[in-house]
């Protein structure tokens, strides 16, 4: 027999998702923070313990199918407004000064992200076009060989690169 005890509190759910998640626990579920689950199914305890993990899991991935939405922020506008404060700034300047901060940096970040991905497309442009070149070269060869390729200027062949390869090997 294998029990494994849980703290509702440390796995991180959103309300709807911890609402969820009691649901799902059934006759678990004694309104305290604690969850224990227990496994009788096998013979040996290792067994058993994988089986409690592997419940644990798939009840932790069902509840966070639920909304991840703060709905008390949404259904009580004191504590949105409590949050808002102690995010924001305690005076109206402070969260105007804050909002128009985190405005400026989605722009730079935004244009920080654009160019990191342009230079990604440009590394794998650069790398697609050496692709090019050995498949020119082994048209150059096929042609030397006297494979008829009907005028192809790129052409892969696998038996070349494999050439090449075990060549480097060897060396």
């Amino acid at each position: 027999m294998a029990k494994i005890w849980v703290h509702l509190r440390e796995m991180g759910l959103a309300p709807l998702q911890r609402q969820r998640l009691i649901f799902l626990l059934g006759n678990r579920w004694t309104g305290s923070d604690k969850i224990k689950i227990v496994c009788k199914q096998y013979n040996t305890w290792h067994e058993n313990h994988v089986r409690a993990l592997e419940i644990l899991r798939e009840l932790y991935w069902e509840a966070k199918r639920a909304p991840d939405m703060n709905t008390t922020c949404i259904r009580n506008p004191y504590r949105r407004e409590q949050l808002r404060r102690k995010l924001l700034g305690r005076t109206r300047e402070e969260r105007l000064a804050s909002i128009k901060a985190f405005e400026e940096f989605m722009v730079s970040n935004r244009a920080a992200v654009d160019a990191a991905e342009m230079g990604l497309d440009a590394e794998k442009a650069k790398i697609e076009e050496g692709r090019r070149v050995r498949r020119r070269e082994f048209a150059q060869r096929r042609r030397s060989l006297g494979f008829n390729d009907k005028g192809k200027e790129e052409v892969d062949d696998k038996v070349l690169e494999d050439m090449e390869y075990n060549s480097r090997e060897y060396q």
